[in-house]
């Protein structure tokens, strides 16, 4: 139930990745339940603002009024979807809650709101007694914004046509100035206060915040794509996700982190150098501690990789000048292992001190790492848009520290490469030279026997860096709900060499090596009440390895 959904095909589909900022959560309740919304704006009850209107109240357009397509975007929470009521088909052999795809035919799930909801696109007249609570958003512009601004950036909702997108601007008096670099579903728009509230009445647009002015300016500029969580792709109106690795509250907290491959742009040592650099900018601040070890699966361990395209998680990379980087949150709201894992897109042209700058890259996606998302203020390190930093800023900073304990003492160094060393020659260091001594007389030497020439070593296969392919087949979706106490789940994988194993691993539990590998079953999972997340591992010969994540609730 926690993933993005294929309205082409009424059921779940796998969860964009990586980059939302820390503001006060706002608490809405009605008479039915208490949700806790974790939006930058508010979220207010659909219901009660129907019954605003019907008594004369002031109530704004967006949580009563449908947009152009006829169609409305609201928040429900996620345990009263349609396949958690009583309508929902049971399958007698296996326990396994079907869903429920007729009542989904004409609904899309776009985005994952934290802690408990999901956005929905849905019939401007959809049944409400179904749904449960829905929540419309309100106050979309951002506090960022100046008094006197003169040109603004507008997000869309997913869904939501830019071609239609330019006519709602053009009706609400704004000018769309276009610019090629912009993140999708976003429009930079050139217009006074006037213009975004027309703007943010409006049921399509989801949040409304300030440009830089190298967009204003039209200067190229690369933008991070979005938040994500395995649960979901995260919208740019959302505050917060998650507690940061220390859990509720501003606490202490320690991360390994580790290198799983490099770039060939840049030297080793450099690379490890300048992430060092980036983990030192953070803990300055906050008392996060890094130390460098620990096992690719191990838990509170940052994962850093390069890769090209299809590099072993569900998110390929697009090719030079897109997408630089993308990031997963913490633990919770991502399982382990891959909580934190920062990826890089080994087809940029990175570099140190130019752009693509590696240490920028990397100072605003561990900012990810340890749970902070996207702030509004253009000279936030945490801005979508990257910029050449060197240092944090009070925005960032403030930010950090709502999610972990201030630092009052110097950090511990995180550990940096030791650089090669430089030969010396053989002259002693002290002056004084010794007196000579004789050489003794060279005692006779035995007969050398020639040694035999080594056996030479096969080739390693480790040139081989594709990752694996791998598919779950069953259950059929990545977010299953069931009543029975354990569950298999089976599928496949490929590989240009060779499968060696394939595991399956419970959020925080040990992982387990399945049965077979190019068709493999991982039978008898047991599973706890409520939510249970599962990784699934495939592992080539070579050790690369790729993963797929399975949620299951047990009812």
């Amino acid at each position: 139930m926690q993933q993005i959904g294929d309205s082409r095909r009424g059921r779940f589909a796998p969860a964009q990745a990586s980059c939302v900022w820390l503001v006060t959560s706002i608490l809405v309740a009605n008479a039915q339940a208490q949700d806790f919304f974790q939006v930058k704006g508010k979220t207010v009850p659909v219901n009660q603002m129907a019954q605003d209107v019907q008594g004369g109240g002031n109530a704004p357009s967006p949580a009563t009024v449908a947009g152009a397509d006829g169609r409305v975007h609201r928040i429900v929470r996620i345990e009263d979807l349609p396949w958690f009521e009583a309508q929902q088909i049971g399958d007698a052999d296996t326990g396994q809650v079907k869903l429920p795809e007729i009542a989904l035919a004409d609904v899309k799930h776009l985005q994952y709101v934290p802690p408990n909801g999901t956005l929905i696109s849905a019939p401007g007249n959809f049944d409400t007694e179904f749904w449960g609570p829905s929540f419309a958003l309100q106050a979309k512009i951002s506090a960022e914004l100046p008094a006197d601004f003169d040109h603004f950036l507008v997000t869309f909702h997913p869904d939501v046509d830019l071609n239609n997108a330019r006519t709602f601007v053009f009706r609400a008096n704004g000018l769309v100035e276009e610019r090629p670099d912009l993140r999708p579903g976003e429009l930079l728009v050139a217009g006074n206060r006037q213009v975004a509230e027309k703007l943010s009445a409006l049921d399509e647009v989801a949040w409304i915040y300030p440009a830089s002015s190298d967009i204003v300016q039209a200067a190229p500029v690369l933008g991070c794509p979005g938040a994500t969580t395995t649960l979901g792709m995260v919208g740019e109106f959302v505050a917060k996700v998650g507690e940061g690795w220390d859990g509720s509250g501003a606490g202490a907290v320690t991360l390994q982190y580790g290198f799983q491959t490099l770039s060939a742009k840049l030297p080793p040592d450099q690379i490890k150098s300048e992430f060092a650099r980036a983990l030192a900018e953070w803990s300055t601040h906050v008392q996060v501690n890094f130390t460098e070890g620990g096992a690719v699966t191990a838990l509170k361990r940052l994962n850093v990789l390069f890769g090209a395209g299809a590099h072993g998680d569900a998110y390929p990379f697009d090719g030079q000048g897109k997408v630089l980087a993308h990031t997963f949150y913490p633990n919770p709201p991502n399982p382990e292992p891959i909580a934190g894992d920062l990826h890089f897109d080994e087809d940029e042209n990175w570099k140190v001190g130019a752009d693509i700058d590696f240490y920028s890259v990397a100072l605003h996606e561990l900012g990810h790492a340890l749970g902070l998302g996207h702030s509004d203020r253009p000279s936030a390190v945490m801005y979508a848009y990257y910029k050449r930093a060197t240092t944090l800023t009070e925005e960032d900073i403030s930010a950090i520290q709502s999610l972990y304990a201030a630092r009052t003492t110097t950090p511990p160094t995180a550990p940096t490469p030791t650089p090669p060393t430089t030969p010396t020659s053989n002259t002693p260091t002290n002056p004084t030279t010794p007196a000579p001594t004789p050489a003794p007389t060279p005692a006779p030497k035995p007969p050398t026997t020639p040694a035999p020439s080594p056996t030479p070593t096969p080739e390693s296969p480790t040139s081989d860096s594709l990752p694996p392919s791998l598919t779950v087949v069953a259950p059929t979706t990545s977010a299953t709900i069931t009543t029975a106490a354990s569950i298999n789940v089976s599928g496949t994988a490929t590989d240009n060499v060779r499968i060696a194993r394939v595991t399956w691993q419970p959020k925080g539990g040990v992982e387990t090596v399945a049965e077979g590998t190019t068709q493999w079953t991982a039978r008898d999972i047991p599973l706890i009440r409520g939510t249970n997340y599962l990784t699934v591992r495939a592992y080539d010969a070579a050790g690369n390895s790729s993963w797929r994540s399975v949620t299951i609730t047990r009812r």
